[in-house]
């Protein structure tokens, strides 16, 4: 069976969500707080806006990753792997606002688990970005099982390659901290101190759940037998 052309009006539906995504991006990516505050963070419009915004930054990640594996000539890209990253990238984006709300509850912060959700998916913008660090990693089969089996036997074998593997980190580390920290103290009204606290606190606690809960999904989705 044929398949049917999509119809103006739906194709300019999709520009004009591309559009109003876009515009949301760029301004999100110089200045996060800024995006946080000119909302109400308490309203349901909110939210929904926030998951929809999320989904378009992760449609532009998936973007991102997917020809360094065509380059890379590493795993057959299939749905089930799409979906399933993109199922991963929620779980950790709930997973790091939960890790918010309790840096935040630690720091005697104001803000609800509703706004840790919301700022949380707002961040999604920088999720694009973060994705240039696979060039790095993702260049041949080797690189990839050896970074997820064994990332200490990794460096040993690439030294340079993961030498520019952890600058980036930190580098974009740093740079997500600029950004994070105003649209913390706006979300749970503290001040800079606190702020910086409760950002850093998010990272350690994410990080540690990530190799907890992530890590080994990361290793099952890359595994040669999917």
């Amino acid at each position: 069976m044929a398949l049917e052309f999509p119809s103006v009006q739906t194709l300019g539906t999709v520009w004009e969500w591309a559009k109003q995504n876009l515009d949301t991006w760029f301004r999100t990516l110089g200045n996060l707080k800024n995006t946080v505050a000119e909302r109400d963070l308490g309203s349901d419009q909110t939210l929904l806006f926030s998951v929809q915004f999320s989904l378009f930054c992760v449609f532009m990640s998936e973007l991102m990753t997917i020809p360094i594996f065509v380059i890379s000539k590493s795993e057959k890209i299939t749905f089930y792997m799409i979906l399933s990253d993109i199922v991963e990238y929620y779980i950790f984006f709930i997973i790091m606002a939960m890790c918010q709300k309790i840096s935040s509850l630690i720091f005697f912060g104001h803000g609800t688990l509703r706004s840790s959700v919301i700022v949380t998916l707002f961040a999604s913008a920088y999720l694009p970005l973060l994705h240039l660090s696979d060039y790095i990693l993702l260049t041949d089969k080797t690189s990839v099982s050896e970074f997820y089996g064994d990332p200490s036997k990794w460096m040993i074998n690439q030294p340079n390659r993961a030498l520019a593997y952890w600058a980036f980190a930190i580098i974009a580390l740093i740079f997500l901290l600029i950004r994070f920290i105003p649209a913390t103290r706006f979300v749970h009204r503290v001040g800079w101190l606190r702020a910086t606290l409760i950002c850093i606190l998010t990272v350690v606690l994410s990080i540690q759940a990530y190799e907890f809960f992530m890590h080994p999904l990361d290793k099952l989705l890359l595994s040669p037998a999917l």
